[in-house]
């Protein structure tokens, strides 16, 4: 069964029930409104913000305050203190795409790096889990990265680490969204998706492949029937 919200021309959001659960992707065709403004971020469903993309400075994860909202620049989103290209978001198909670095020597470049956040707004209270995957193309440096899942309650405004993705550039594995635990969330709360480099002097590309936010107790898989006993003779 296909449930619509109101969508505007800009918004592809896609809320299907599925086994009993409700599916949130991050729309395909987002784009600013106006070049230079953060118009249109965040996403607005029924006039109550759904995603967010957030620069993060000082680069401090589990700082509220640092939380700032990012600006079209008419291809993609960056933030307000840019270092190379970073920090950027931008929207492939199904991917999206956090472009971040670590500290870099001279001046504010050596704040804790540009760190770009993907926020996921819960528009109602329920029990959320995650799918897609997550890689990162370290382009500088050798050093790890990590994508951080990071809960923020509505009404605290505490941030709370859920669940974290080491990526490397030996062996470029990617990491399985899946893996993150269910957990419940009240209708404000918000599940951020960050592109974390701790290392100074490290630049790298997270692909988020796929990546769909589930709402409500999808049905148990029902086991196979077992083969009919065989008549007594």
């Amino acid at each position: 069964m296909l449930t619509r919200f109101g969508i505007s021309s800009l918004i592809a959001l896609f809320f299907v029930a599925v086994l009993g659960a409700a599916e949130f992707s991050v729309p395909r065709d987002w784009r600013g409104k106006e070049t230079g403004t953060t118009k249109n971020n965040p996403v607005e469903v029924d006039d109550k913000p759904m995603w967010r993309f957030d620069q993060i400075w000082p680069a401090d994860p589990f700082n509220a305050e640092a939380y700032k909202l990012m600006k079209w620049d008419g291809g993609q989103w960056k933030g307000e203190h840019e270092f190379g290209g970073q920090p950027s978001i931008s929207i492939e198909g199904s991917k999206v795409i956090l472009s971040a670095r670590g500290g870099w020597s001279g001046g504010e470049r050596e704040a804790g790096g540009k760190c770009p956040a993907l926020v996921f707004i819960a528009p109602a209270e329920g029990k959320y889990t995650a799918q897609g995957t997550v890689t990162a193309d370290i382009w500088h440096g050798e050093a790890n990265v990590e994508l951080l899942i990071i809960k923020k309650d509505a009404k605290t405004g505490k941030l709370r680490d859920m669940k974290s993705f080491e990526l490397t550039k030996k062996d470029q594995k990617a990491g399985d969204l899946a893996q993150i635990k269910p957990m419940k969330l009240n209708a404000g709360d918000e599940l951020i998706f960050v592109a974390h480099v701790p290392s100074m002097h490290t630049a790298a590309t997270f692909n988020l492949k796929g990546l769909t936010i589930l709402e409500g107790e999808p049905e148990a898989e029902k086991p196979k029937d077992e083969a009919p006993a065989k008549a007594a003779e």
